[in-house]
C-alpha cells in the first residue's frame, strides 16, 4: 500500500512534496515561489543556482504557469494542486 503525501513548509515560500511514484518508490519535490508572490518553481538540485522549471496548474509541466499570490503559505496552494493533480489521475485512469 502506498504512503500518503507528505507536505512540508520549508519557509513561507517554500514547500517539499513527499510522494510515492509508480515504481512504489518515494521521490520528495521542492517548490518555491517569490517572497510576494510570483510563478511557482521547481528546486533542481542537479542544476544549483537556476532558478528551477515554472510548474503548471495541477503540478504539470505543461499548460496554465502556476502563480501563487503570496498571501497564505506556498505549501496551501501546492496542497490544492496536488489534490486537483490526483484527481485528474484518477478521473483519467492513470492510478
Amino acid at each position: 500500500m502506498a504512503q500518503r503525501a507528505r507536505f512540508e513548509e520549508v519557509d513561507h515560500n517554500v514547500c517539499a512534496l513527499t510522494w510515492t511514484d509508480y515504481l512504489d518508490e518515494r521521490v520528495t519535490t521542492t517548490y518555491w515561489a517569490p517572497q510576494h508572490g510570483g510563478y511557482v518553481r521547481v528546486i533542481t538540485p542537479n542544476r544549483p543556482g537556476t532558478l528551477g522549471q515554472q510548474v503548471c496548474d495541477a503540478l504539470a509541466y505543461s499548460g496554465p504557469t502556476l502563480y501563487w499570490d503570496g498571501r497564505t503559505p506556498l505549501v496551501d496552494a501546492i496542497r490544492r494542486e496536488w489534490r486537483k493533480c490526483r484527481a485528474r489521475a484518477q478521473r483519467e485512469d492513470w492510478i
